[in-house]
């Protein structure tokens, strides 16, 4: 009668695909709004892998986790890796098996999101630089750069037998 829903016992589940929660009647929604709708929670876990030109030859790992919590669009991904032997490939780092497709969100550029990395140990020739990672639109893999402003893809030369890496990135589907 107030106009209220209380669920006491059990979840509240929406029936069909594509339904949500429909936020349009809140007052001056923002410039650029193009959606109120909460249609998608979703928490998981994957399993992130490093390869070095798209390969990962004789790489092993000690350990390697990774979660995720997606709602709507946004995705936020946390991971960790450390390698037991780097392997023998070489060429670009990347860690692949993002849970989703990353979005073009941007228009103007491949790098949607960039990782925030808590943790990067036992790295090679970077000990004057910065390591970071960005999602690259239409993929599910990060690209692992390393500075003078991120200008540089990280390779295999950067990465030890033991390169240990944690980090956490958000980005839109």
């Amino acid at each position: 009668t107030d106009g209220d829903i209380t669920v006491s016992a059990g979840n509240l589940v929406i029936g069909t695909a594509g339904k949500g929660i429909d936020f349009s009647n809140q007052a001056s929604p923002a410039a650029g709004m193009t959606s109120e709708l909460l249609d998608r929670y979703e928490e998981g876990t994957f399993t992130p892998a490093v390869t070095f030109g798209g390969n990962s030859a004789s790489l092993a790992y000690t350990h390697r986790a990774g979660a995720y919590t997606r709602i709507g669009r946004s995705v936020t991904v946390t991971m960790s890796f450390l390698l037991s032997a780097k392997g023998s490939s070489t060429g670009s780092a990347k860690v692949t098996g993002l849970p989703f497709t990353v979005g073009d969100n941007l228009g103007s550029t491949a790098l949607e999101a960039s990782a925030s990395l808590s943790i990067y140990n036992n790295m090679a020739s970077l000990t004057d630089s910065n390591l970071s990672a960005a999602a690259i639109h239409s993929e599910t893999y990060l690209q692992f750069y390393y500075n003078p402003a991120g200008a540089n893809e990280a390779t295999e030369g950067n990465f030890t037998d033991t390169s240990d890496v944690r980090l956490t990135i958000t980005y839109f589907v």
